[in-house]
């Protein structure tokens, strides 16, 4: 989602309720950090959307484990690599909850991973 959408959205929608993959530069690198009201919470890990997308074009795939203690995610970087890359959980009420670092991870669902080949 652009800056200006961001704004817009966080208004319309709250601030809780937007989410954006990190901006990237045509160079592929993150964009410098806007003002936090053009911003909204950055998901898969501060990834860039080149990034994920060249993770995806060498044959990445989508994988879910079961939430059950809190180390999921360091154990989901163990089993597929430090390159894995969470990116929501789905709770058992089938809500999704989105991961941030500054955030404590969802209790109970299914971590699902973006995993390496």
């Amino acid at each position: 989602m652009n800056t200006l959408a961001t704004a817009r959205f966080r208004k319309i929608l709250g601030e809780e309720n937007v989410h954006q993959i990190h901006p990237s530069t045509e160079l592929g690198r993150a964009e410098p950090e806007y003002a936090d009201e053009l911003q909204a919470h950055h998901v898969a890990c501060g990834r860039t959307l080149d990034e994920l997308d060249t993770l995806t074009r060498s044959g990445a795939v989508v994988t879910a484990i079961r939430v059950d203690h809190e180390n999921v995610i360091e154990e989901a970087r163990r089993n597929f690599g430090p390159d894995a890359v969470p990116l929501f959980v789905v709770q058992n009420d089938e809500k999704l909850a989105f991961i941030h670092p500054k955030e404590e991870l969802v209790a109970s669902g299914k971590l699902v991973v973006l995993t390496p080949p």
